[in-house]
């Protein structure tokens, strides 16, 4: 015991006062950056010199400069501009004006013809007696044609575009729903490359910062020519993971102005120096809870059912061979020749005919099972994809759950990688630990803060999720609880 005490003392007094003797200020001391303290933290202010330099940085690796966005800016744009939003409102479109082409078939035809003809030489008249003639002949005609209701058809068609064009609205909104989750998404994976690169910029001048101690410490006598080289090594794998996020930034930049519908080139660069849990849903809610909102909230499922109902009357539809067409044509004339003058006449007609159906019937038969088994496919896909909801609440909402209890985790984890790495400095200048366990606790504590910021960004996208997931998700909704840093 009196041992341990010794050494516990020891270390403490090391701590405070044990420094490698300076070589042209090229010994490396561990500098606190207050990284736990800042992430998550509601009163992290912007430091303008890291942001000016990590700026600094993607204008030599990129070549490029930074547009600095925020998560509202992001999802506003994106719902103003965004291409997939435009399509669908195209499709939209589109289906109300085959709707109203559609009623137009219940208005009657109506046409005016002109003919005039010179007409010479011999002609039969009755097919039988030849006469000589020349005349020229006029004829001008007023016609009116209405097929009532084109044997019901145009009636059920009417009503399954009504149908489809509820569907392509629930469309438009779902892809607006889309639009929000892939534009959050795509903002937080930005945001949490960002703050990677940070991480690792610190474990670049660190391992830059041991290979000058190592050095120094060679030419003192007090490391081997094998350090010099494992820290070097080290050094400059550092430099590649630095650089290669660099790379990942950029699609991550590209990625979301796609998303967002401006130029892809645009280098959108969120404004966040940390991330924030930002919790949205109410963790009183059960997983049957949030599957009952989806069914009724969810604009994909709501569109399969308009489309479903659409396909029944289509399927009705079918029938309308067996039902009386009524046609209602009318006509004003006005004939005759130059020479005699015209004369007129009026006709007016009702037609009505009961077909048996096509080919009596049994084509008509065999296409409304025909429909009847397209119905009851895409029924099967309805319950497919209502399955495929709950699958998602699932998976959403137990992620969100374990992820906090991983950011704590992480914390602990991050707290211990720092004060490992104190410890194991301390330990390897009194001779009791290598330059190797330096080495190793400086990369345990990068992969713990990188860790650590990995979670808390998967734990505001399965948030996002679980909106999207049952149907929620609005502009509002996505910014609950974020809070643009000033």
């Amino acid at each position: 015991m009196k041992k341990i005490a010794i050494v516990i003392f020891m270390f403490l007094v090391l701590l405070h006062t044990q420094r490698v003797p300076a070589h042209e200020d090229l010994i490396w001391e561990f500098k606190e950056d207050n990284f736990l303290e800042n992430i998550d933290s509601e009163d992290s202010p912007l430091n303008e010199e890291k942001e000016m330099f990590l700026e600094g940085e993607i204008r030599k690796v990129l070549d490029t400069d930074v547009t600095y966005v925020n998560l509202s800016d992001c999802i506003i744009t994106a719902a103003e501009k965004s291409y997939d939003l435009q399509i669908s409102n195209k499709d939209k479109k589109a289906v109300e004006l085959e709707f109203w082409a559609k009623t137009a078939e219940l208005l009657p035809e109506f046409s005016y013809t002109f003919d005039i003809a010179d007409l010479r030489g011999e002609f039969l008249v009755g097919g039988v007696v030849p006469i000589k003639v020349h005349e020229t002949v006029i004829q001008s005609s007023f016609d009116l044609g209405w097929d009532i209701t084109n044997q019901g058809r145009t009636l059920f068609e009417m009503s399954a575009i009504k149908n489809a064009v509820k569907a392509s609205t629930y469309n438009l909104d779902y892809t607006l729903d889309e639009v929000l989750l892939n534009t959050a998404l795509n903002y937080y994976d930005l945001l949490g490359k960002k703050l990677e690169i940070d991480v690792y910029r610190i474990n670049l001048r660190d391992r830059e910062e041991q290979l000058k101690m190592v050095q120094a410490k060679y030419e003192m006598g007090l490391n081997s020519k094998f350090d010099i080289y494992r820290a070097e090594a080290e050094a400059a794998k550092a430099k590649q993971e630095y650089i290669a996020l660099f790379n990942s930034l950029r699609y991550s930049q590209a990625k979301l102005a796609n998303i967002m519908g401006i130029d892809v080139i645009t280098t959108v660069y969120p404004i966040e120096q940390t991330i924030r849990i930002q919790k949205i849903l109410d963790n009183s809610y059960k997983v049957e809870d949030l599957y009952k909102i989806a069914l009724k909230e969810r604009d994909d499922l709501n569109r399969k059912r308009k489309e479903i109902r659409a396909m029944e009357i289509r399927q009705k539809e079918v029938y309308a061979d067996f039902i009386p067409k009524v046609g209602i044509y009318a006509s004003h004339q006005q004939v005759g020749t130059v020479r005699l003058g015209l004369r007129t006449n009026d006709s007016i007609a009702l037609e009505v005919s009961t077909p048996l159906g096509k080919n009596l019937g049994v084509n008509t038969f065999a296409r409304a099972k025909m429909e009847l088994e397209k119905i009851k496919a895409e029924k099967l896909r309805l319950t497919k994809m209502e399955r495929q909801v709950k699958e998602d609440i699932i998976s959403s909402y137990y992620d969100s759950k374990t992820q906090l209890e991983k950011i704590e985790a992480a914390k602990k984890e991050v707290l211990a990688a720092d004060e490992s790495l104190k410890i194991a400095m301390i330990r390897m200048e009194i001779g009791e630990a290598t330059f190797l366990d330096v080495l190793q606790a400086q990369k345990a504590k990068t992969e713990a803060r990188q860790m650590l910021i990995q979670h808390i960004v998967d734990y505001n996208k399965s948030q996002i999720q679980n909106l999207f997931n049952i149907g929620l998700i609005t502009k509002s909704a996505v910014l609950t609880n974020y809070r643009i840093p000033k």
